[in-house]
């Protein structure tokens, strides 16, 4: 995958986006929308990289 394709797919999460979904969790969820986007961040960059690995 290119870097032009890369980022031609790029889906943007908002705060907002992240707000809303938080709020649909059922219980308490102890988690800042800032601490759940470092988290989220780092998770798609590891997917990327799995699939970069199986992608020829």
């Amino acid at each position: 995958m290119n870097r032009d394709a890369e980022h031609s797919c790029q889906v943007v999460v908002t705060d907002e986006d992240i707000y809303q979904a938080m709020k649909e969790i059922p219980g308490y969820l102890d988690i800042t929308v800032g601490d759940f986007r470092e988290v989220y961040q780092v998770a798609f960059r590891n997917a990327l990289e799995r699939l970069r690995e199986v992608i020829p």
